[in-house]
């Protein structure tokens, strides 16, 4: 038998051995990729937590308000991501955004652009605050509807007949809560980390507690009404209406003068509202931050567990501007 080693041999037997060394790592790549997905935790609405700085918003330092969240132990333990976006004029994709519940809060202003004189009449200022609130389908949250919808949420979770108190949490909703929206999870698979796990769940639900106390007595003290963004929805939509009709109709069912957001350049005593972010395009060249306001998404229908992690991003925001 001829055994030579020839060049067309040599080459014959480099190219099969290509092949299988292709083959063999399509298919590690394909096991760890199925490794990675059967063994990972699955992000869903509610655990990637958004936060956006709006169209008119300049943003200077956005790590300090970063810090100042982790100080304050703003998120439970179910939120696995934490980010922001800055959003531009020309191509605004929150629409996009929220359309898959992909946003918390936001801040954006009450500024506006300032009333003018025509021949015939004055036209109003265009608030985009006001138009986010306006629109049904930016989905912003009343504070206030916010505090009894989170009240009523960690209600469920006292003995019966007992009042909103952490000591009155009973560990058996805690737990048939936990087990039903962890049950597959990852995290806890063994009888120690499901032990973890209620843990901090309950402690989830004693920080929602905490959050409606805090921001309620904030929101009562007549001290803190600067800070206070109140609006009646529809309002400015009925004022540059042609046809207001529509607008009068829907404007009569909604809170009068509800409270929607949280001016944050009315805080004063902690963090310098300028250093992290200010209004663009100021008409004076000045920085302003009087009129930055926070507001939250509503998307209690598709996260019912985890909305009111936007109460204690609010809450957490509110300590930082006026604690030292």
């Amino acid at each position: 038998m001829d055994k030579r080693i020839t060049k067309k041999r040599l080459s014959d037997l480099l190219s099969y051995e290509w092949v299988v060394m292709i083959i063999v790592s399509v298919a590690i790549i394909a096991f760890w990729e199925l490794a990675y997905a059967i063994g990972s935790v699955k992000v869903s609405v509610g655990q990637e937590f958004k936060y956006y700085y709006d169209q008119s918003i300049i943003v200077e330092e956005d790590a300090e308000l970063i810090n100042n969240l982790l100080e304050y132990e703003t998120f439970s333990y179910d939120v696995l991501k934490l980010g922001g976006e800055v959003l531009y004029s020309d191509n605004n994709v929150l629409l996009n955004r929220l359309s898959i519940q992909e946003g918390d809060v936001i801040f954006t202003d009450t500024l506006g652009l300032n009333e003018y004189q025509d021949e015939q009449k004055t036209i109003p200022k265009f608030v985009r605050a006001k138009y986010l609130i306006d629109t049904y389908d930016y989905k912003i949250y009343s504070i206030g509807q916010m505090l009894k919808d989170a009240t009523v949420y960690a209600q469920g979770f006292m003995y019966e007949g007992q009042p909103l108190l952490k000591e009155n949490i009973d560990p058996l909703k805690i737990k048939a809560c936990f087990l039903n929206r962890n049950g597959k999870d990852n995290r806890f698979r063994k009888n120690y980390e499901i032990e973890q796990g209620l843990e901090l769940e309950t402690k989830r639900i004693e920080k929602i507690i905490d959050n409606v106390e805090f921001l309620t007595e904030f929101i009562d003290n007549p001290n803190n009404e600067s800070a206070l963004f109140r609006y009646t929805r529809y309002e400015q939509s009925y004022n540059l209406a042609q046809n207001k009709e529509q607008y009068k109709e829907l404007m009569e069912d909604e809170v009068q003068n509800d409270i929607y957001g949280i001016n944050i350049g009315a805080l004063e005593g902690g963090l310098n509202v300028s250093k992290i972010m200010y209004i663009k395009g100021s008409a004076d060249g000045q920085v302003k931050t009087d009129n930055i306001v926070l507001m939250a998404f509503n998307f209690l229908t598709h996260q019912p567990d985890l909305q009111y992690e936007s109460l204690s991003f609010i809450c957490s925001t509110i300590k930082a501007f006026t604690t030292p």
